[in-house]
Order: structure tokens, then sequence, then C-alpha cells
């Protein structure tokens, strides 16, 4: 936003935080204060703004430790700056008033509407989703997101908000007005059906083949599963120098330059017809921003944002970020979530946003037998394995400083390609697992070596600092093999057949279930079993299918019981230990 400062009289501390350093008179009670900040209020329209605002600012050290007070001041002195005309600092203030009370509806709307006012309706849609939310059958939310949706382009979603705030008493002629607007726009009067039977399908995906890592396989697992139930499958991705083909598997290959996405994917849309388009994005990235910014009429539009720790992270730090992927999403036809409560999950119900569980599911590949013998291991010896290319979210080198604080002689096979972004870091790999003799560094492999190691490896590790829904973990319950994960590793958390372990307890966890045998066949037999009721693609691609031609009411997904009570028996078993 633009706006210059007419010099509001509020402390710099206010741009900064609560930190604001006096103390508490010990016998003031909520009721005082209030009393103190309604007398405050009382001189909006009286005094000059910048006297009131000075005012309620003096106020701010007491109403510390009062979370609906300090939100309230906030709010105040917000729309004095906003109304005089400095909007970075109204927003700044506004910004203050969330973060003390979040679901202070007063600071939502008026937030909203002054982001509506001034060019940036995208990331209003979410504030007002969350008023909406917290106030129920209110109309003004409703209509406020019908303002701002209809100043985003967004038509469908501008006309059912105008909708339901007119079913709720909104004001009549600028109800009827935001709808014909919307209608004109390219919303349809009427909701769209679930389609019959499926179409022209796109998948967008920054990578695919023949580079290779979790969201490629991803989508390319995705795209033939769909194929199998009927649809015509095509992939957009980034242009790749080494991709000299246009056709993968059958799955026609259009590429793009990212830096012109916003205009060459509504392009391809048009051109080609599809009837939805499926995008696995992390937040903000083009097969996000473009595909939900592309112009209405548009196909149906099902989004599955990949958030780990460090992604959900860094949006809540920045709220304007955290608004425009809210406002973005709630575009969406469908938004989809890969785990049951994660991050992705709890993401989208703090935006107030509606999405559903279709989490990753993976085939059983046929294993390569002699794959361990080609890394020199011995028919039935024990060893543990790590699969996953060396990007520093992965943690290899904490799990190689980990082995070195230990005497355990088990061996550790290391499965993964170095990648281009961090040469260092795979140098530095290689380094520390030559100087360890127990560790085999594999490099590279074929899914079905990867298989083969898994049919015949004790334990998979997975180390990494910040996952979404790892698949390899689907890969290993998949081959009845047990796997250990650090807390960082997203979706693990809803999956049986292993231990949730801190990185520092690898090699004492390892080390217990090694030596109970009975322990660790409970726990592959209860992640196989998990993975064949609810992560195989017959399971997961209905699920998928269902949400492209409109169908919003999927059935739940349990893990078998049997499978959740032997995984919480041994993670007692060695908790106790």
């Amino acid at each position: 936003m633009g706006g210059r400062s007419p010099g509001v009289v509020i402390p710099s501390a206010l741009q900064h935080g609560h930190g604001i350093a006096a103390a508490v008179a010990p016998d003031e009670r909520p009721e005082t204060l209030a009393a103190a900040l309604d007398e405050a209020e009382a001189r909006f329209g009286v005094d000059e703004p910048r006297a009131v605002a000075a005012l309620i600012a003096a106020l701010l050290p007491r109403l510390e430790g009062h979370p609906a007070l300090l939100a309230r001041a906030y709010h105040d002195v917000a729309v004095i700056a906003h109304a005089i005309g400095d909007l970075p600092q109204a927003a700044a203030l506004f910004e203050l008033a969330l973060a003390a009370e979040p679901e202070s509806t007063d600071a939502l709307e008026d937030f909203a509407a002054m982001l509506t006012e001034a060019g940036e309706p995208v990331q209003a849609i979410t504030l007002w989703s969350a008023a909406a939310r917290i106030r129920g059958d209110a109309p003004e939310p409703w209509l406020g997101w019908a303002r701002a949706a209809a100043a985003a382009g967004e038509w469908p979603q501008a006309l059912a908000a105008a909708r339901r705030a007119g079913a709720l008493g909104a004001p009549g002629p600028e109800v009827a007005a935001l709808q014909e607007q919307a209608l004109q726009g390219g919303a349809s009067a009427t909701e769209p059906a679930a389609a019959t039977r499926p179409g022209r399908l796109l998948i967008a995906v920054e990578q695919f083949h023949p580079t290779s890592g979790g969201t490629e396989r991803l989508a390319e697992d995705a795209a033939i599963a769909l194929r199998d139930l009927g649809w015509e499958v095509e992939i957009v991705t980034n242009r790749l120098e080494q991709r000299t083909f246009a056709e993968h598997r059958g799955l026609a290959v259009h590429e793009l330059d990212p830096a012109q996405a916003g205009r060459q994917l509504p392009a391809l849309i048009r051109e080609r017809g599809y009837d939805a388009v499926l995008s696995f994005p992390a937040p903000l990235r083009w097969p996000m921003a473009a595909t939900l910014q592309a112009p209405h009429p548009r196909p149906r539009v099902v989004v599955v944002p990949c958030i780990n720790e460090m992604v959900d992270r860094d949006l809540r730090a920045d709220r304007r970020r955290l608004r425009l992927h809210g406002g973005l999403l709630a575009g969406a036809t469908a938004i989809g979530h890969s785990s049951l409560q994660g991050l992705d999950a709890r993401l989208c119900e703090d935006l107030g946003l509606a999405s559903a569980y279709v989490p990753n599911a993976v085939h059983r590949r046929a294993p390569d037998t002699e794959a361990p013998a080609r890394l020199g291991l011995a028919a039935g010896e024990p060893f543990l394995l790590v699969v996953g290319n060396q990007w520093p979210e992965k943690d290899h080198l904490g799990l190689l400083a980990h082995l070195a604080a230990h005497d355990d002689d088990v061996r550790v096979v290391l499965v993964g390609h170095p990648v281009d972004e961090h040469p260092d870091l795979a140098a530095e790999i290689a380094r520390r697992a030559t100087a360890d003799p127990r560790v085999v560094a594999a490099g590279g492999a074929t899914p079905e070596e990867v298989a083969g190691l898994m049919a015949a490896a004790s334990l998979l590790l997975l180390p990494s600092a910040a996952e979404a829904t790892p698949l390899v973990i689907l890969e290993a319950m998949s081959h009845g093999l047990p796997w250990l994960a650090t807390p960082h590793c997203g979706a693990v958390h809803d999956h049986a057949g292993g231990l949730i372990v801190a990185l520092d307890g690898f090699l004492p966890a390892a080390r217990r279930v090694l030596a109970d045998g009975a322990a660790r066949a409970a726990l592959g037999a209860a992640g196989h079993d998990h993975w064949a009721a609810c992560y195989t693609w017959e399971q997961i691609a209905t699920r998928y299918d269902a949400l492209l031609r409109g169908v919003h009411d999927l059935p739940p997904l349990r893990a078998p019981e049997h499978a959740v009570a032997a995984t919480a028996a041994v993670r007692a078993a060695v908790r106790g230990a």
C-alpha cells in the first residue's frame, strides 16, 4: 500500500510488537482499564486525531496482559492512522491488534475494508472469510467478502458471498448489483453440477520427470491413476534443459517459463480446453498463483499445497503473504490437505477455508532383490536405510553427526542424489560418509532398487528437519519395513508402523527395536496394513477424482484399529525402556 505518514503521534514501539516497558499497576482491574479506554474513545470527533491517538497510545502499557482490550486499543489507533491517510502505519497497527486478539472482528473487518479500498482485495478475502466464520449469520462480513472478491475478479466467489449476504439480510440493491457484476464477469447463474464423468485434466507442478523427488513422483503417480479412471491427463511444469521429450508414459508434457507463468498458463488452459486443473504447489509459487489468478470462466481448480514446518513458519511470520496465500486459496474449487491433522490442515482451518483430506499414496514396487548385494551387503545382514536426495532439510549431516557420536556397529545405507543447488552440502556429506566405515553411500537408485533395499533393511530412518507428507515412509510401510522419523516430518504423525523420535534418540531407539524381533515384526505388519487400507492409489485416486468432478463430501479414511494398537504398544515399550 502507498501513502505518506503525516506524523501520527504514536510511539515507534507500536510498529514492532507489544514490548513497551512499563509496569502495570496491580490494582487495575479490567473494568477500570475498559473505562479508561472508553474515555479515550469518547474523544473521537472532539479532539484532533493525533491527540486522540496519543491518548490511546499512552494506555497501551497498562493494557498488557488484557488481549481483548489491547486489540481494541491497537484497532482504534489503526483506524485513526487510516483516516488521516497513513496506510502503512494503519496496516502495522491492525496487525498488532490481530496479534493480540486473532478473533477481533472489528480489526478483521476494518483491516479487510482498508485492504480492499487500497487495491489489495485478494489479501482482504482471507480477513473477510475469518470474520464470516466468527460472526456466523451476520451479513456484513459476507457482503465485504463479496466486494473484495468482485474487486479481485473472483466472480464465482463474489456471487456465492453476495447470495449469502442477501440471505442473511444485507441491503438488497447492493447485493443485486454485486450479483449482476459477478454474472457479467463470468460466474455461472447456478452452482456447477458435479461432472458425471471425467474429462480433460491438467496437472500443474514445478518439477517433473526427468528430475526425481517426492513431488515429481506424486504428480506422475496421480496422473497415471487418474488416467486409469478415465481422465485425459496432461502435465505442465518448469522448462528444463535436459527434458528433450514432450510426452512421458503417454502424458503430454507442456513446459513454461516460471517468470511468464501468469501469461502462459492461462493461454494453455484456453488453448487445450481443460475441464479441471490439479495443482501440487508450494505456497504462492506459480502452480498455485498462476492457476488461481487465471481469469474466469476457468476450469475447476483443485489445489493441494505442500506445507512443512519451515513453510508454515515463514507464512505465519509474514502476515501479508499469509493473507495473499489465503485469498488465493479461497478462489479454488476445492483445497486438499495431505496430513490428517497436520500443518496443512491447521493452516486452512486458521484461514477459515474448508479443505478435504487427500493423503499421499504409493505403489508397492517390485523389489530388485540383488540391490543389497551390489552394495556389498551380506544376505541377512542388518542395516538401517536412509532414502532422500541431498537437500539441507533432509539433515544428512545431522544424522552423520549423530552416528559419529555412537559406537553402534550397524551399517547405514544412504540412498539419494546430490542436488545441483547445494554442491558444497553434497561434498560434505560424501566426506563424512567416507570417513565412517559403517556408512554405505549408495548415490541414486531406481525405484526397484529402493524397493529391494527396503525389503532387506531392518529399519528406515527419516532424520529430516522439515517434511510435509514424506512418500518414503509410505513406501517403507508398503514393504512392511518399520521406520524412525523425527517429529518434524509432517504426516508421519498419522501413520502406523514406526516411531517418532528426536534425532538425538535415533540410534538408542533403533537399538531397542533391533533387539526385539517381535516388536519389529509388529511395527512392520502394522505399517503394511495401514498402507493397504488407506494409502494405495486405488484408494486415493478416487478422492482426487471426486474433488475434480465437483464432489466435496469425501468418506473418512481410518487406520485399522489393530495397526494403531500395535504401533502404540511398541512406542510405549520403547519410551518405557
